[in-house]
């Protein structure tokens, strides 16, 4: 499947992620954990007082809009962000 060989060449990397979730456009940053070949999962993980926390997120191919490398940022946290279609 040529999409999934897409995705699969950005394995380990970090990535942002645009996509359609119900109307609404949203991002994702973290590292490209796995490729399914339906679903794209992203991680992201942070230190807190209580610990390590990761974030993970599973797209569907139908809903990803665009897929670019992110800089590599320890410093950075899970970046998500979210817009209304006007």
């Amino acid at each position: 499947m040529a999409v999934s060989q897409q995705y699969s060449a950005w394995l380990g990397k970090r990535v942002e992620v645009h996509y359609r979730s119900a109307g609404v456009h949203l991002s994702v940053r973290g590292t490209l954990a796995s490729d399914s070949g339906k679903f794209i999962y992203l991680e992201d993980g942070s230190s807190t007082v209580d610990g390590r926390k990761t974030l993970r997120v599973a797209i569907p191919y139908s809903c990803v809009l665009r897929v670019a490398e992110a800089p590599d940022s320890s410093s950075e946290g899970p970046s998500r962000s979210a817009q209304e279609d006007h």
